[in-house]
């Protein structure tokens, strides 16, 4: 679903959607989302990798994220710095719940 302009309330109507129940691999780049939109994706409790790069969530979306019952689960995160901020990346570098390769990856950005 890249580049598709999806935006806060359309990904919250497809999280909510019981085609999307299953789906463990999300890729949104360029999405217009927010931290709104990430707090949608807490439907997905099945994700592994999630790809939310050129989407300025900030730090309110890291929370939102990490917060997320997938959160331990991620095998892959694609983000840039930019999306979330030096505050956001700074708690996605300490998240404890955070898979340890990927809080090593945000200690190095």
């Amino acid at each position: 679903m890249r580049y598709c302009r999806v935006g806060d309330a359309g990904l919250a109507a497809l999280a909510a959607s019981e085609g999307f129940a299953g789906v463990r691999r999300l890729h949104l780049q360029r999405n217009l989302l927010s931290a709104e939109g990430v707090s949608a994706l807490h439907l997905l409790t099945g994700l592994v990798e999630l790809d939310l790069r050129y989407n300025a969530i900030g730090a309110e979306g890291v929370e939102a994220l990490l917060a997320a019952p997938f959160a331990g689960s991620l095998e892959r995160l694609l983000l840039y710095r930019d999306d979330v901020g030096e505050a956001g990346a700074k708690m996605l570098a300490d998240a404890p719940h955070l898979p340890p390769a990927l809080r090593s990856y945000w200690r190095n950005v």
